[in-house]
Order: structure tokens, then C-alpha cells, then sequence
């Protein structure tokens, strides 16, 4: 039986995974200044935070299309360079 930390997401964890699809389309300076300004926190805090939901039972029910979707991308990226 999972534990409540585990099956639950925090707000700032809702608040990347709702955002996401809004930053797929913009180019990397416009992405970090909206990450900056908007979420709060730092490009590389974010995309840790965001990869750590990858591997998050908690995420895939919430969001199942995104988290699939980068899941994906992970392997592809992974299969590219290694």
C-alpha cells in the first residue's frame, strides 16, 4: 500500500505539470524567462523537479498523456546519445 507523500503531488509539482504544454512551444530564452517569472523558481530547478515527476505513479495519473509523452522523449534522447 503506497503511503499518502507518495500518491499526492504538491502545488508547485501541479503547478509544472499544468504549465508544460504552455512552454513546449516557446524558444529557450522565452521559456526560462516564463519559468523565471511566472512558476518562481529556476530553469534547473525546474526541469529536476519536472524529471523527477517522470518516474511518479502520483504525476502519470494526473497528467497521463504529458507524462507519457516526455517519458518518450526521454528514451528517444537516451537511444540518441547513449
Amino acid at each position: 500500500m503506497q503511503n499518502d507523500q507518495e500518491d499526492s503531488l504538491t502545488a508547485m509539482e501541479h503547478r509544472i505539470l499544468d504549465e508544460d504544454a504552455r512552454l513546449q512551444g516557446l524558444r529557450p530564452g522565452p521559456r526560462e524567462r516564463f519559468i523565471r517569472e511566472q512558476i518562481g523558481i529556476s530553469p534547473t530547478r525546474y526541469y529536476q523537479i519536472r524529471n523527477a515527476l517522470l518516474d511518479s505513479p502520483a504525476a502519470l495519473r494526473y497528467a497521463p498523456l504529458l507524462i507519457n509523452r516526455l517519458n518518450r522523449q526521454r528514451e528517444a534522447n537516451r537511444r540518441k546519445y547513449w
